[in-house]
């Protein structure tokens, strides 16, 4: 009996210990299944994230998966077909090796949750990456500052109605009714005005950039295909989860100062040479963003020289100098003052056309300037001056100025077509899309183990 008796003990403890050995080990390959499966999730996330954008990264700094993926049409949601190729890599194929961990791991679903481009809330993703930039490279200080001055320098921009207040006293004069003269026959003749200001007046809707005198050669008028650029076939993409994107504006401005071409100062490999131009108009060729850029510096110069025309007494008496030796002035007095302004006015248009010139041949002009060069005895000779370089802000300054006033989303959708552009002329990169172009995903996942065991789990990765 007590032999019987110790067998059975022995063999329900040994059962015991079978059962309790096969659920610490059922526990054990169940927790090693788990740790396998959120070890591979994040070597899965990892790699889809290393798939960024090279030629992105290497031209403008910026961190992006492009899931175009070299070869196809992009869409967001294609970084789930690459988590899959990276999550088998590391389950299914690595189980058929020799030396497989225990139990299988078979990927059942993963969603994309969430995800964030470079259009989220509008563009700021690509603004705040843009601002990282210049923080990580402060030996653009310089870029910094000159950027600073301009944006701040034009919080003062006044006006642009002076060339209307030019047009203004023309048409009046042009409607006054001129003194006549009776002959010694006994009729009578109208006596011409010959106002000196005549001349200038007929220069405007002319386009400045070709009263500067400047060398057009490698500006080209060839028309780029816009349609397929983001900000004309709409924006996409710009749900974001509530982050607050970095504001700093004044590197913003830096950034595209240091990134960005512009008449006199391209950059090699741009499908556009004016590129900061082309965020002002959004036109499809150099010229006409050029024009169109110039056009607007001449409006906000005209504003400011007329402010200092209409302070100097000493231009002032010239120009009624010039106007009292008008027979016809003499003749009928109403003529006088009209006169001396269109001469001022005139003075004004000439001293703008030569700052524009000044600009574009590498010179500064201050935004509000301190003095003129302009004199009556231009607007008599007939003929368009130029005086050369002064303190100031350069081209690119008043181009940064500028920006700074306009719409911001607008801008910043233009800043992806330049993207989308110089990105597109790069091999394989033909379906490069910025509103496509990853920087945050959250990814559900869920996978079968072994033993009949079930693994979910969320990942949140990107860049910033």
């Amino acid at each position: 009996m007590k032999k019987g008796s110790l067998t059975v003990f022995l063999s329900l403890s040994l059962t015991i210990l079978i059962s309790f050995s096969l659920f610490v080990t059922e526990i054990a390959i169940g927790n090693s299944q788990r740790i396998r499966f959120e070890i591979v999730t994040d070597m899965a996330m990892d790699s889809v994230m290393g798939e960024y954008s090279v030629a992105l990264k290497e031209r403008y700094g910026l961190l992006y998966v492009d899931t175009s993926y070299l070869e196809g049409a992009a869409e967001a949601v294609r970084v789930t077909d690459r988590f899959r190729v990276y999550f088998d890599a590391n389950t299914t194929k690595v189980s058929e090796k020799k030396h497989a961990p225990w139990g299988r791991l078979l990927l059942q679903e993963a969603v994309l949750s969430s995800f964030e481009t470079a259009a989220a809330q509008g563009g700021k993703s690509m603004q705040s990456q843009m601002i990282r930039y210049m923080e990580r490279h402060p030996e653009n200080g310089t870029e910094i500052v000159a950027a600073k001055e301009a944006v701040s320098a034009f919080s003062m921009q006044e006006s642009s109605n002076a060339l209307e207040a030019f047009c203004a006293v023309m048409e009046q004069i042009a409607g006054m009714k001129l003194p006549v003269l009776e002959k010694e026959d006994g009729t009578e003749e109208e006596v011409a005005l010959g106002n000196p200001a005549d001349w200038v007046y007929g220069l405007i809707g002319s386009d400045v950039i070709f009263l500067c005198d400047v060398d057009l050669s490698g500006m080209t008028t060839m028309q780029m295909d816009t349609n397929g650029l983001v900000s004309h076939r709409g924006m996409q993409n710009t749900q974001s989860s509530n982050r607050t994107f970095s504001g700093d504006t004044d590197l913003f401005y830096a950034y595209l100062l240091t990134q960005m071409g512009n008449y006199g100062r391209s950059r090699e490999g741009s499908a556009l040479s004016a590129q900061l131009e082309y965020l002002l108009a959004g036109e499809s060729s150099d010229f006409e963003n050029v024009r169109a850029a110039v056009a607007e510096i001449f409006t906000i110069r005209m504003g400011d020289n007329v402010r200092l025309v209409m302070g100097d007494g000493g231009l002032y008496e010239a120009a009624a100098g010039v106007a009292d030796a008008l027979l016809a002035v003499q003749l009928c007095g109403a003529f006088r003052e009209p006169v001396i302004q269109s001469i001022l006015y005139a003075c004004a248009f000439l001293e703008s056309v030569s700052d524009v010139n000044s600009l574009l041949h590498g010179g500064r002009v201050p935004l509000r300037k301190d003095s003129h060069s302009m004199s009556v005895s231009y607007v008599t000779a007939g003929s368009i001056y130029f005086n050369g370089s002064q303190e100031g802000l350069s081209y690119s300054q008043f181009l940064i100025g500028m920006l700074s006033s306009k719409e911001e989303r607008t801008m910043l959708a233009r800043a992806m077509d330049v993207l989308e552009m110089d990105i597109r002329q790069m091999t394989g990169n033909g379906q490069f899309c910025m509103d496509q172009c990853v920087e945050r995903m959250e990814i559900h996942v869920s996978a079968q183990g072994g033993l009949d065991k079930h693994y979910e789990t969320e990942r949140i990765y990107g860049y910033y």
